[in-house]
């Protein structure tokens, strides 16, 4: 059984600068290259048929994920296409969906930081609408974004409590820098 959900946005910038900026980003999350034709498509995947069946953890099963960079007047388009497969023994839920979307937000953040502003963003899904807050009645900071994340993880077990402390003093350290303090 699988679950896809696709996710795009258009951002300004040169496509080969954001393919490479997209491989170095997932390497970080678990991913690995499957297939890779600099610079429109990217596939990569993480999980194995072990942890699918032996997890309850979105981030644990086999998910494949295709990005495809189309180049157009308006900028680059990037697109995420999440094939999810869900073991006969679990359910995608909305901790699960969530978890797919920061992975999707802190992604675009990254680009968009690296690349410009964003130009537009669009959101689509394949089967059952994800029961994720679109609009938030204000806007975090960013690293509060990522704080909240990193504590899900150290949750559900997928990081340790030394991981989560160690990059919360790294994410405040930098929020320092940003304003200008030291320490």
């Amino acid at each position: 059984m699988g679950r896809r959900i696709t996710r795009s946005f258009t951002v300004g910038g040169e496509t080969g600068t954001i393919f490479d900026l997209t491989r170095n980003y997932l390497s970080t999350l678990n991913y690995s290259v499957v297939n890779a034709e600099r610079p429109i498509h990217l596939e990569v995947r993480r999980g194995t048929t072990h942890g699918s069946y032996t997890s309850f953890h979105v981030d644990r099963w086999i998910t494949t994920l295709r990005v495809y960079l189309s180049p157009g007047s308006e900028g680059v388009k990037v697109l995420f296409d999440y094939d999810i497969s869900i073991p006969s023994t679990g359910i995608l839920t909305r901790t699960d969906l969530e978890f797919i979307e920061d992975e999707f937000n802190n992604y675009r953040k990254f680009i968009q930081e690296r690349q410009g502003q964003v130009r537009g963003a669009e959101a689509s899904e394949h089967g059952e609408r994800a029961a994720v807050e679109e609009s938030r009645t204000f806007a975090a900071p960013e690293y509060v974004t990522e704080l909240e994340h990193l504590a899900r993880l150290r949750d559900r077990g997928i990081i340790t409590a030394e991981d989560f402390d160690s990059k919360k003093r790294q994410l405040l350290n930098l929020e320092w820098t940003e304003k200008g303090l030291e320490r």
